[in-house]
């Protein structure tokens, strides 16, 4: 594929420092899908100092996360990474992301946030994409939510909507008629499946459980998070 997007409704889950919850889209390619570059919304106490939505972009380099602005080439005079989306609860807004001639750009709410120079030798297409939602946490039992803390089960949950991927010179975002759903921990998360391209997912936060996370891909605003433990 070319490119990914969806329509992802803005959440502001119940998190504490130092722990994330967030929602994005994410483009992989190169050595074992290594090289990923993501779009979305977080809430991250310890990277903006409360509570609150915010938007961001990022990159992972042959599976290392990137530090400061990751060559990144802002293009939007109205939006920027790292904005307070305080305003927007609950609006869905248009997220996703391109590779185009050279470039991997990023586009929110109908327009271009801007693109990053992904190197020299750069991708034409990606190999993988992924639309999803993550939390991260140190302490155990966890009580971080994801997506707007409600249960997937509930038509108010968090959701995501018109899923789309952009065939190799297509230039036309298509929602498929299926998908892959995965659930990392599903005895704490879960995700319905609302039709075509289309899908709720999250949860109150509030379920003590073991959880381990899977190694990147995963938003890098607090680090690098662990390969294994709890």
């Amino acid at each position: 594929m070319q490119g990914a997007g969806a329509r992802l409704t803005i959440g502001v889950p119940a998190t504490v420092a130092p722990d994330h919850s967030l929602a994005e889209v994410a483009l992989q390619w190169g050595t074992d899908d290594r090289d990923i570059v993501e779009v979305g919304w977080e809430v991250a106490p310890r990277r903006y100092g409360d509570a609150l939505p915010h938007l961001f972009v990022h990159r992972w380099i042959d599976g290392r996360a990137c530090e400061g602005d990751c060559s990144f080439l802002r293009w939007s005079p109205r939006l920027v990474s790292g904005m307070s989306l305080a305003a927007w609860p609950e609006k869905p807004v248009a997220m996703g992301l391109l590779l185009w001639k050279g470039l991997a750009w990023a586009w929110v709410d109908g327009e271009w946030l801007g693109a990053f120079d992904v190197g020299p030798r750069p991708p034409r297409i990606a190999t993988v994409g992924q639309w999803f939602g993550e939390v991260f946490f140190v302490r155990f039992p966890p009580s971080v939510a994801m997506g707007n803390g409600e249960s997937p089960d509930r038509p108010d949950a968090a959701r995501f909507e018109q899923v789309c991927d952009v065939p190799a010179d297509s230039g036309t975002c298509i929602v498929r008629a299926a998908r892959f759903p995965r659930v990392t921990e599903p005895g704490r998360f879960e995700v319905r499946v609302a039709g075509p391209g289309s899908f709720r997912y999250g949860s109150p936060g509030d379920a003590a459980s073991t959880v381990t996370p899977r190694p990147p891909p995963s938003s890098a605003s607090e680090g690098t998070p662990p390969t294994t433990g709890r």
